[in-house]
């Protein structure tokens, strides 16, 4: 298994294979090793998880539209209601 050949120990492996995909992630260095988590909020996720082609396309567009006040719409787009007051455009 990749895990064995990069020298994790059984413990190691069993953190790594229950840590939750994508939000936990284990960190093993010669100073310690560590378990943490990068659950990001709604307005953070908003933007981190916008990678598809069709996201993308969505974001240029509304750039477009409407300029720098685009990740308002954008966010309003993805749930995020309050995005004005959020990212504190009046």
């Amino acid at each position: 298994e990749f895990y064995e050949r990069i020298g994790f120990n059984e413990r190691q492996i069993e953190i790594v294979a229950t840590a939750m995909p994508k939000r936990e992630y284990y960190v093993a260095t010669p100073e310690g090793r560590r378990l943490f988590n990068m659950s990001l909020g709604p307005v953070a996720l908003s933007f981190v998880g916008a990678s598809g082609k069709e996201d993308l396309k969505r974001i240029r567009a509304l750039k477009s539209e409407h300029g720098h006040d685009w990740p308002i719409h954008w966010l309003e787009t993805r749930g995020v209601h309050d995005a004005a007051s959020l990212l504190r455009f009046e």
